[in-house]
Parts: C-alpha cells; structure tokens; sequence
C-alpha cells in the first residue's frame, strides 16, 4: 500500500471504529428483539473492524520487511555473484483494472538451487505481456543469504 492509500485506511478504520463503538453501545444499552440479536451484531461489528486494522497492520509490516530487505541488500550488494538463468513456472495476480498487481517467478540458475522472486506493483503498473514468460533468461544476483532476480521486460527490444 502507498503512504496514501494507508492514510486514508486508517482514516477510514478511525471513522468505522466511533461508529462501531456507538453501534455497540446503543446494541447493549437499548432494548433489542433477544440476547441473539445483540450477540449476532456485536460480532460481526467486531469482525470488520478488525479486519480494516488488520489489513493497515500488516501493510505496515511488509512495508517494513520490504525496506529492510532493500537497506540489507544495498550494504551487501558490493560482493554479489551473478549467476544466468531461467522462468521455470509463473503466477501473474491482476488489479482490478486488468493490469499487473504483482507477480511471482519460479527460477532456476545455471548454478545453484531454484528460488522464487516476487515483485508487487506499487505506484506504477505493469500490462501482462510486460511479465517475462517460461523460458525467459534472467540474471540471478546472491550476496551471503539474500537474493535479487533480474527479470528484463520482453516487450523491449535491445
């Protein structure tokens, strides 16, 4: 998520949270048709309400994971060891908008074990014949424990 999208997610969960609590309260201080009613709406308040905080937590933590991972490989990155290989398998998860949200590469190097790269899509936005496909070469760089696959565009021609 950009620094955008989760500003207006935890506006949007600030506003949802006042108006659950008044839900809530008005739920279990004013007569209601049973105990089941009240036990069925109090649920599910608390259920979407915890997924809107849950999905602004765990955007954070990729977030965090994502530049540490960045900081870790830009403070390593002098001793990479660059190795060829190929897209062995491929899964493309679309946006709503038909282009690429992000995608995953299975791949193998000529020297070494197979690994998977993942890319997802932040500001800018990839069209499906931009993923390169089975078969496509790319450049595997390893440093200590941590990987990077470059992946060229196949819609560029050299």
């Amino acid at each position: 998520m950009s620094d955008r999208a989760r500003g207006v997610m935890v506006a949007v969960s600030a506003v949802g949270t006042v108006i659950g609590l008044a839900g809530l309260s008005v739920l279990w201080t004013q007569p209601m048709p049973g105990w089941w009613f009240t036990a069925v709406f109090t649920v599910m308040i608390v259920v979407v309400l915890a997924g809107f905080w849950a999905a602004y937590l765990t955007s954070i933590a990729r977030a965090r994971r994502e530049r540490d991972s960045a900081r870790a490989w830009t403070t390593r990155c002098a001793g990479a060891r660059m190795a060829a290989g190929r897209v062995t398998a491929r899964d493309v998860a679309l946006a709503e908008s038909g282009g690429v949200s992000g995608f995953t590469l299975e791949v193998t190097p000529d020297a070494g074990p197979p690994l998977t790269a993942r890319w997802h899509g932040g500001a800018e936005r990839l069209l499906q014949t931009q993923v390169p496909d089975i078969g496509a070469p790319v450049r595997v760089w390893t440093a200590d424990w941590m990987a990077v696959v470059e992946a060229g565009d196949p819609t560029v021609v050299a």
